[in-house]
């Protein structure tokens, strides 16, 4: 099995905080000029007697430039799209939505994948590990670093992720259970929706589906802890003289678990490593648990130092350019930890936290006005128009 050094998600799936703003500007950009061109077709056809009756096909095709974003040489394209360009690509009849709308709404979809599929599902038989629902959201992420919710439904692409990403994990969900369960939502997806999805879902990000996830470099460092704490060095990163058991690492291990679940509704897997991730979920988890077990006067609680932990630990490793764990990883995994605590306010596109549904409103009924997917053929409208004043 390829592991995550050699891995797709390695070398094409991450990025810096520009490179990701660009990818979200680039999308919307061409999403503009989709929609204007689609808008010239329609006031043409509807010019032309012959055609105005017929029905207005729309087959977008996806756009995969993300995932080539960083060229093999390592250079990157020009990274500058300014305002001037986002606002010259514009129609005075179109209400566009903004990369930030777009954003508002891509959380808000991404925090709704636990719901269908994962261990809080609502339907039990969609019941599935935690990676299963980690692997969706990543999916998702990606498709929408290329493509628009203004030309793809982000309601269909993201039950597609779900079912793609159960075939991913060697945990397939049947796809008639995905349909129930948008009707839960009482936003229904049919099948053939769901499977029109998955074939531009696996397009969009030009079928790279390997995902890895921050659980398993949680684990490792837990199971690392539980043996080099034992040591004399290790000893030394306990603020306690109790021995350190499996007891006093399971909170920390189950609050690293769940702040991972909480890292793969944002941004940060396509900005850090599944290593750092690990790490900083780890020091998050402790800070908490020592933070609870100081509230609660339990002056038993072995205090860890997770940062010395890390120095000595691993100041022969050739991970760590053998010069310990240095100031720029020692940085790196500080950001990473900011980035973690600051997700309860719904930053950094968490979707599990600080969602304003009272905004989304506004810019779903935007959306609605300015999307090409999902709009019905003149002779159905007109259909409907003579229904409605038959009725």
């Amino acid at each position: 099995m390829t592991d995550y050094i050699r891995s797709n998600q390695q070398e094409h799936w991450r990025f810096s905080r520009k490179e990701l703003a660009y990818c979200r500007k680039r999308a919307n950009l061409e999403a503009r000029r989709s929609i204007i061109e689609y808008h010239k077709e329609q006031r043409r056809r509807s010019q032309n007697e012959n055609e105005a009756s017929s029905s207005v096909t729309v087959t977008p095709k996806p756009s995969d430039f993300a995932k080539f974003l960083k060229s093999c040489d390592g250079s990157n394209p020009s990274l500058d799209i300014d305002e001037d360009l986002m606002n010259a690509v514009s129609d005075s009849d179109i209400d566009f939505l903004t990369v930030e709308d777009e954003e508002e709404l891509l959380r808000f979809y991404v925090g709704k994948i636990s719901t269908i599929i994962g261990p809080a599902a609502q339907i039990s038989r969609l019941r599935r590990p935690e990676k299963v629902s980690a692997t969706a959201c990543a999916l998702f992420r990606r498709f929408y670093l290329s493509n628009s919710v203004m030309i793809f439904d982000p309601k269909t692409i993201m039950v597609a992720a779900v079912f793609m990403g159960s075939k991913v994990e060697d945990a397939t969900a049947d796809v008639r259970y995905l349909e129930e369960a948008t009707k839960l939502m009482q936003a229904p997806v049919t099948v053939e929706e769901i499977l029109r999805a998955e074939l531009h879902l696996v397009s969009g990000i030009h079928f790279e589906l390997m995902c890895f996830h921050g659980y398993k470099p949680v684990l490792a460092f837990i199971e690392d802890l539980r043996t080099y704490l034992k040591s004399e060095n290790g000893r030394n990163a306990v603020a306690s003289s109790k021995i350190v058991t499996g007891g006093d690492l399971r909170p920390r291990y189950e609050g690293a678990k769940r702040l991972v679940d909480e890292i793969c509704m944002s941004d940060i897997p396509l900005l850090f490593s599944t290593g750092q991730i690990g790490i900083a979920a780890l020091i998050v988890a402790n800070e908490e648990v020592e933070k609870k077990a100081q509230e609660e006067g339990n002056a038993e609680f072995p205090t860890i130092d997770l940062y010395g932990y890390l120095e000595t630990r691993f100041s022969n490793s050739s991970h760590m350019h053998d010069k310990g764990m240095g100031p720029e990883v020692k940085a790196k995994i500080t950001d990473v930890a900011i980035m973690i605590r600051e997700l309860k306010s719904g930053n950094h596109g968490c979707g599990a936290h600080g969602v304003d549904m009272i905004a989304l409103k506004g810019i779903h009924k935007r959306l609605k006005k300015c999307r090409i997917w999902g709009k019905s053929s003149k002779k159905s409208g007109k259909n409907k128009k003579k229904r409605k004043l038959e009725g």
